[in-house]
């Protein structure tokens, strides 16, 4: 699958459990060729965790903040992941989609 991110056109692939577990993680992104991928194991809650950390530091690579920075942006992108997470799997889409509307307009 394509997903733009900030205009530019990022794959989000599945991949072989073995391959991606032998880099001793559960996903990954190669700001190089413009990939996420995201292990094929994966389900439900933590497969959301995975792929929403995973497109955070895509933006992070988009955005050109974190050069040098690999620890920091580590421990930035995955606490913002696990409250991205929470506020995907604690609501519905219909009120995540009414409160992104409601959001467009208070801030108008």
């Amino acid at each position: 699958m394509v997903i733009k991110i900030l205009g530019r056109d990022w794959s989000l692939e599945d991949v072989d459990y073995e391959i991606i577990n032998g880099f001793g993680a559960e996903g990954g992104t190669i700001a190089a060729s413009r990939r996420i991928i995201i292990s094929d194991s994966l389900e439900g809650d933590a497969r959301r965790e995975v792929v929403i950390h995973e497109l955070l530091h895509a933006i992070w690579s988009e955005t050109g903040v974190g050069i040098g920075l690999d620890d920091f942006e580590e421990r930035i992108v995955t606490a913002l992941a696990l409250g991205l997470s929470s506020i995907v799997d604690c609501n519905d889409t219909a009120t995540l989609h009414d409160a992104l509307d409601g959001l467009e307009t208070f801030l108008k």
